[in-house]
C-alpha cells in the first residue's frame, strides 16, 4: 500500500509541476514576437508590391513609354506579392495569426521619377529595408531556437542578396548614361528577368 501511495504522490506532483507550466506562446510553438515579425515582412513585401505597381504604371504612360521598365517592375511586383504568400503559408503551417495590416506608403514617395535610375534608387533602399528586416527575423528565430523559421528564411535572404546585386548593377548601367543607352536596357528589359533569382 505503501508503494501505491508513493505513486499517488508522486503523480500528483508531476501533475501540478506540469499544471503550473505557462501555456505555450502558440500551437506548434511558434512565438509571439516572432508572428508579429513574420506579420511586420508580410506587410514591407506588400509595400514594395505597391511601389513597385506604382513605378510598373509610371513607366507604362505614353508620355514615359518604357514598356521595358513597366514590365521589370511589373514582374518585381509580382513577386514581392508571392513572397507574402509564401510568409503566410510558413504562418499557417505553423498556425499561427496572419494579421494583415494597412501598407503605408509615405507621402513624401514620389509620384513621378525624372529617369528610371532615380526610380531604381528607390527600389534599392526598399530592397535593403527588405533585407535589414529579414536579417533581424533571422535573429530572432535564432534566439528562440525556431530552426524551421531559419530554415525558411535563407530562401529569402538568399533572394534579397541578389536582388540588391541586380538593382546596382542597372542603376550603374543607367547613371550618368545617354538615352541610347536607357532606350537598349528599355528594349533589353521587355521579357523582363527576375529581380530575386
Amino acid at each position: 500500500m505503501e508503494s501505491h501511495g508513493q505513486a499517488v504522490i508522486l503523480f500528483l506532483l508531476i501533475y501540478v509541476s506540469w499544471a503550473e507550466q505557462p501555456p505555450p506562446t502558440t500551437s506548434y510553438g511558434l512565438a509571439v514576437e516572432m508572428q508579429k515579425d513574420l506579420n511586420d515582412q508580410i506587410n514591407l513585401e506588400y509595400e514594395a508590391f505597391y511601389l513597385y505597381e506604382q513605378l510598373a504604371a509610371y513607366f507604362a504612360r505614353s508620355d514615359k513609354a518604357l514598356f521595358g521598365f513597366s514590365a521589370y517592375f511589373r514582374k518585381a511586383a509580382d513577386e514581392e506579392r508571392h513572397h507574402a504568400h509564401e510568409l503566410i503559408e510558413i504562418m499557417n503551417k505553423r498556425m499561427g495569426t496572419v494579421t494583415l495590416k494597412n501598407v503605408e506608403i509615405p507621402l513624401t514617395t514620389p509620384t513621378t521619377w525624372r529617369t528610371p535610375a532615380t526610380a531604381l534608387q528607390m527600389v534599392l533602399a526598399k530592397e535593403t529595408e527588405v533585407l535589414q528586416h529579414l536579417n533581424g527575423l533571422y535573429i530572432r528565430a535564432q534566439n528562440l531556437n525556431d530552426y524551421h523559421i531559419q530554415d525558411r528564411l535563407n530562401h529569402f535572404v538568399h533572394e534579397q542578396a541578389t536582388a540588391i546585386f541586380k538593382v546596382r548593377s542597372l542603376i550603374t548601367r543607367l547613371e550618368d548614361k545617354s538615352d541610347a543607352v536607357e532606350y537598349l536596357i528599355d528594349q533589353e528589359l521587355l521579357n523582363p528577368p527576375s529581380m530575386h533569382d
